[in-house]
């Protein structure tokens, strides 16, 4: 031994042995006598001489204390011991552990989720061979019956409905109208306002009742009516009077003739003036898009708009016409 008298360790002794020649003895615990490591990676630690790590410098830093270093990268920078080389150096076992895994999820989604999932196809395959439908297809097949059902009956009484308002509404318009020509409507009788009044109290002011049926077939309008001229009948022209008498209506299938003949004229309810002297008067004409047109040669006047309905099981007809001074007037018809 020799001493060693300069830095770091003065008065410590040399070893001068191997494997560490020239280095101080360390005579501290808990190395007694044995010689000092001062190269890296652990400077001043003890070198340990015995089984498994010979001549191996101590660690003593946590969580390792006096247990010997690794400085022969026996674990290859790995001294946690991780599992990331392994799997790297290893991807079979990655993925087989993946597939573990996947089966396991699904395995218990099929148990505890959503069980009967694998047979529920099978099942319905088995009902369907038997020719048993499902629960949902038994429900669509109902809601698809009872919606078609609905809207059929519900077609078919919309239907009925309409058909049945038509079937009424020319039943009885040709019931009104075979009544009508079935009963003697002729008649000869002077009238009176009385025998106007569904027109000039009512009709003039409130319009074609909706039950009354226009008559087309003209043949029934043939024969005796009786007649009113209601002149003036706003009162605008001071031109106010009522005329009444008789008619006879002839239809030949393409033309219409109407006789007039005189009876009374009333300028207000104590004037009156007898007309029966007076030469019949004589219209002819057709019908047209506003009811029938006719003209007098005798007197030059003219009935416009005459047109003809049934109601209330009597006749009726109403039109417009113009004096020769140009006062207008109404040309109103009843029978009987």
């Amino acid at each position: 031994m020799q001493n060693y008298n300069g830095s770091p360790y003065p008065n410590q002794p040399m070893n001068n042995g191997v494997p560490y020649p020239n280095q101080p003895m360390n005579n501290s615990a808990p190395y007694p006598n044995q010689p000092m490591n001062n190269s890296a990676p652990y400077p001043n630690q003890p070198i340990n001489n015995s089984a498994p790590y010979p001549n191996q410098p101590m660690n003593n830093n946590v969580p390792y204390p006096n247990q010997p270093s690794d400085t022969g990268n026996l674990y290859s920078d790995n001294r946690q011991y991780g599992y990331s080389d392994y799997y790297k150096k290893s991807p079979a076992g990655f993925i087989a552990f993946c597939i573990i895994m996947v089966t396991l999820i699904v395995t218990e989604f099929i148990l505890f989720i959503y069980p009967g999932t694998l047979t529920k196809k099978y099942h319905d395959k088995l009902l369907k061979d038997a020719g048993i439908v499902s629960g949902t297809e038994q429900t669509t097949e109902a809601t698809t019956t009872q919606a078609t059902t609905e809207a059929t009956t519900a077609t078919t009484q919309a239907t009925t409905e309409a058909t049945t308002a038509t079937t009424t509404e020319s039943t009885t318009a040709a019931t009104t109208e075979a009544t009508t020509q079935e009963v003697n409507l002729n008649t000869t009788a002077l009238p009176s306002r009385t025998d106007f009044s569904w027109y000039m109290d009512n009709w003039h002011n409130n319009g074609i009742p909706a039950d009354a049926v226009k008559i087309t077939d003209y043949s029934q309008i043939n024969g005796d009516w009786k007649m009113m001229y209601w002149w003036d009948p706003d009162q605008v022209f001071d031109a106010y009077a009522e005329e009444y008498g008789n008619a006879s209506l002839s239809w030949n299938g393409s033309s219409l003739s109407l006789t007039y003949k005189f009876g009374v004229i009333s300028w207000s309810s104590t004037e009156s003036y007898d007309e029966s002297d007076i030469a019949p008067q004589i219209y002819t004409g057709n019908d047209t898009a506003y009811g029938f047109e006719l003209n007098d040669q005798t007197y030059e006047l003219s009935i416009s708009g005459l047109e003809f309905y049934s109601w209330n099981g009597a006749q009726y007809a109403f039109g417009v016409t113009l004096t020769q001074s140009g006062d207008p007037g109404t040309v109103l018809l009843v029978r009987p």
